[in-house]
């Protein structure tokens, strides 16, 4: 199999003509790369109208003419959200579903030899989208906004796999010293899989694979490509020497199964992938077709008692994902959904994230298997959708069979919370799910209200507000996950949300954004957001205020609390000793580090109408000295800048990177009122990703970059109005597609 990207090389044309499907149009179109937005939305009060349209993309592809007599499957990854595909003018393929992937054999379509025009007619109209047709309140985009390819194939070739693993291990835990979470688990035993092929009907067409003594051949490798085992079976045992029993089996499936005697299972601390690579043989020693399928050996379980992971018990605490960014909503290359995937591991320290409330980018899964990242997979669906229930079935369907191999996939989750129940459709939902996946669980809908919508927190916060609020914000969540972690039953906790989004007309704040996310929309921090990442991250030290007098009631500060996993800290005001503080075990005896309460009485005394003066804060853990913080009246803002990479690479597409801004004071803490304007400047082979001046939201904001088909050096300059300026260096570089 051969695959050839074309996400460059398309014309989008805002307004949909019949003439786009004709070999001129008399319209002039904007030349685009895929990923690509209907329209770049600005960052607030933006109109969902603005994207709700029908719109057209046309792109020319040659065809060779040694492609005669292979099937040409065009795949489309993601098109927000009802499209329609044209070859030569001919209508090819049509899905109803902004969220799943969909492929067209165009082989009939083409001519060989020369160029062919693909034409794909975009509606994405509300009314459209399963299931967000007036339901939910996010934004739902527009546009070709997801990878676009061809894949070269022969007519016999294979057409899915599914793998399925059972660990043979008796349960056991290791104990750990110096950890309040002592179970570590087994991480190795023995193991089976069981590898399903299905293969294409021209396979049974071509009785020299099956009666010519064809086979399949299965090799399975660890991460370090080291061969473990290679098994071969002839095609005649699954369907017979003549191959009549391939022309009336419906599944075209063969099952190939392996034992191995030690294997390292998959698990959040340590996720261990395996390849399988399957071979296509016909019985005259050609290769037909191959395919590499990553996996993980794993077990799960949902017990009364919470939740499984190979034999271990795993409280599950995570949050919701909305796959949406500022300006450009969906549409942003593989290093943008792979951070998302990151920030909620590494910086909010979850193990569990919720796909809400759509079927999620292949990157962004990906990146959770190589974490260790648990996911509620959630397909597009809701019963007042566009063509109504066959669509919701047909999204579960695309959803399991494209996502049912990765390991990171524990749930199934078949409706929203937003949507009254209607049993008769989940029971049919969960039919399916169960047939297709016996391996995970599925909901019904007691199950999806049981996980989405009775458990975290939906108080908004911005960045902005006051301490109080902010603070607030953070403490409903640990209140939350107090009970949870308090609970004999109750599996885990999916908090509301990840980051804020840009929200429609009438919801959110007034402003076309909902304030819920434990970080904003550019992925800062908010106490929220620390508050996570002090249960499951190193080293956390974070103070809740920047213990400004102005910000309370009267100028009277209350209480500081921090948000650490350090042992207990100590608190200093003008070098005097004031104390040592330890986590709030009275109030969040279950929460495995509570945050730490400083009060107002002991840090200000008679101080609290005479300044705050110079505070010193000391983190320490297991008896030594992790951090020291300074509160100081601030005289001077600084502009800090964290860039999420600064290698951009050009691949299979454009490349983007996240620049979060800070206003620092000269420790580097956070200046949460400190809301001037920033401008931006841009050198080299790379362009901005929204205005070039933006106004600091609670003392930060952030900004992207993307690249431009070029390579060489580029520079990001940013400017404040009495700050230094800030220089970010870049390297853009090209590098072959990786699946080509």
């Amino acid at each position: 199999m051969r695959r050839i990207y074309l996400n460059d090389g398309w014309t989008f044309y805002p307004s949909w003509s019949n003439a786009c499907i004709r070999t001129t149009v008399a319209a002039e179109g904007e030349k685009v790369r895929i990923p690509h937005t209907a329209a770049i939305l600005p960052y607030n009060y933006q109109d969902e109208e603005d994207y709700q349209r029908i719109c057209g993309y046309v792109r020319m592809l040659s065809v060779p003419e040694d492609f005669s007599g292979k099937e040409l499957w065009l795949t489309f990854e993601g098109i927000a959200h009802k499209a329609e595909v044209f070859i030569n003018g001919k209508s090819a393929a049509s899905h109803f579903c902004g969220y799943t992937a969909f492929s067209v054999n165009i082989a009939p379509y083409v001519h060989f030899g020369c160029e062919n025009r693909i034409a794909v007619k975009v509606d994405s109209h509300e009314q459209q989208a399963p299931f967000h047709g007036g339901i939910d309140n996010a934004l739902i985009y527009g546009g070709i906004y997801r990878d676009v390819y061809v894949e070269v194939k022969k007519p016999s070739h294979i057409e899915d796999i599914f793998i399925r693993t059972k660990n043979g291990y008796e349960a056991r835990c290791e104990r750990t010293a110096g950890s309040r979470r002592m179970e570590k688990p087994v991480l190795h035993g023995g193991s089976h899989m069981a590898l399903s092929v299905r293969l294409s009907r021209g396979a049974c067409k071509e009785n020299k694979v099956i009666e010519g003594g064809g086979y399949i051949q299965v090799s399975v490798f660890d991460g370090m490509d080291n061969c473990l085992c290679v098994k071969k079976q002839r095609l005649s045992r699954f369907f017979g020497s003549g191959g009549s029993s391939f022309e009336t089996n419906k599944s075209r499936t063969a099952t190939v199964r392996m034992n191995f005697e030690q294997v390292f299972y998959w698990d959040v601390d340590q996720p261990c992938l395996y390849f399988a690579e399957v071979l296509l043989w016909s019985g005259r020693g050609e290769i037909l077709d191959s395919s590499r399928v990553s996996f993980g050996f794993r077990d799960i379980q949902f017990r009364q008692d919470g939740f499984y992971l190979n034999g271990r018990k795993l409280k599950l605490i995570g949050l919701n994902r909305h796959q949406s960014f500022p300006y450009v909503g969906y549409a942003v290359p593989e290093s943008m959904q792979r951070l998302d995937a990151e920030l909620l591991k590494n910086e909010l320290g979850v193990n569990v994230v919720r796909t809400a409330h759509c079927t999620p980018s292949r990157h962004f899964i990906n990146r959770c298997d190589e974490l260790g990242l648990l996911v509620f997979m959630e397909p597009a669906g809701g019963k007042t959708a566009g063509n109504g229930q066959s669509a919701i079935v047909n999204n579960v369907r695309d959803m399991i069979a494209q996502y049912r191999n990765h390991p990171s996939i524990i749930f199934w989750e078949l409706g929203e919370n937003e949507e009254d129940s209607e049993d008769a459709l989940y029971i049919k939902t969960d039919r399916i799910a169960r047939r297709m996946d016996p391996t995970r669980v599925s909901g019904n809908s007691a199950g999806a209200y049981g996980v989405s919508k009775k458990a975290g927190c939906t108080y908004p916060a911005k960045m902005f507000d006051d301490e109080t609020r902010r603070l607030e914000h953070a403490m409903r969540h640990a209140r939350v996950l107090e009970n949870v972690f308090g609970s004999d039953t109750a599996a885990g906790s999916l908090g509301w949300c990840m980051s804020d989004y840009q929200t429609r007309r009438g919801a959110g704040s007034g402003d076309g954004i909902c304030y819920h996310g434990v970080m904003d929309m550019f992925r800062n921090m908010k106490p929220a957001g620390w508050l996570y990442a002090s249960q499951g991250r190193e080293n956390v030290c974070m103070l809740s205020s920047n213990m400004a007098p102005g910000d309370y009631e009267a100028g009277r500060p209350g209480s500081l609390w921090v948000f650490t996993n350090c042992d207990y800290v100590r608190a200093f005001r003008e070098g005097s000793f004031l104390g040592e503080f330890f986590p709030d075990q009275s109030r969040f005896r279950h929460l495995p580090h509570p945050p730490v309460e400083i009060p107002a009485h002991i840090l200000y005394g008679d101080r609290l109408q005479q300044g705050n003066g110079i505070f010193r804060f000391e983190f320490i853990k297991n008896g030594r000295l992790i951090q020291r913080i300074l509160r100081r009246p601030a005289s001077k803002a600084y502009l800090d800048v964290l860039c999420s990479h600064t290698c951009l690479v050009e691949r299979d597409s454009y490349d983007m990177a996240l620049l979060r801004i800070h206003a620092v004071d000269a420790q580097g803490l956070l200046l949460p009122y400190y809301n001037e304007p920033v401008r931006i400047k841009v050198s080299g082979p790379i362009a901005l990703v929204g205005p070039d001046t933006i106004s600091l939201k609670g003392g930060c904001f952030g900004t992207f970059v993307r690249t431009l088909g070029g390579k060489g050096n580029a520079k990001v300059t940013l400017f404040a109005c009495g700050m230094e300026p800030v220089e970010v260096y870049m390297n853009v570089r090209k590098e072959p597609a990786k699946s080509s």
